[in-house]
């Protein structure tokens, strides 16, 4: 059976019609800002090849393999394959054009539950900025913001 590979919207082939990618819109004048972090390339701790594994971890996160990992259908995690002539060409400037956009992203938390908390807390900022519930009635009594004052995002070390 032949391998699909993953591709995205910038990638010639993908759909009828090719996206074009930028920054982030801009409010008030200033360029909105996103999170950075939650992907990543790690080896289970159930795994029964864990040598096997982290060679191969270390192989594709070398930055050679890293700038030919897009020709496979990958998202490279390595800067200089974003900055990669042929990673460009295959998404159509993608990767230069969106760049910027991870420079000025926020560094996603590292604390321990914060993928939990982001989880349920959006759904009530959302509610906030949706007029669909006061900030006071989302903060007060929801069990969400009470997790957040009890744990005050203890550090999940290095």
């Amino acid at each position: 059976m032949p391998v699909r590979l993953r591709l995205n919207y910038a990638r010639c082939g993908y759909a009828a019609n090719r996206l074009r990618f930028g920054g982030l819109v801009t409010f008030n004048g200033q360029r909105l800002r996103s999170t950075l972090g939650g992907a990543g390339l790690s080896v289970s701790d159930a795994c029964r090849h864990v040598a096997t594994a982290v060679a191969f971890a270390r192989f594709v996160a070398e930055s050679s393999i890293q700038c030919i990992y897009v020709t496979s259908g990958g998202q490279p995690g390595y800067r200089a394959a974003w900055n990669d002539d042929l990673a460009n060409a295959l998404g159509d400037g993608y990767f230069r054009d969106t760049l910027p956009t991870l420079d000025a992203a926020f560094l996603r938390p590292r604390y321990a539950g914060y993928p939990w908390f982001q989880d349920h807390a959006a759904p009530l900022v959302h509610a906030c900025l949706a007029g669909e519930r006061s900030a006071e009635r989302a903060c007060n009594g929801n069990s969400t913001a009470r997790w957040l004052a009890r744990t005050r995002f203890q550090s999940v070390p290095g």
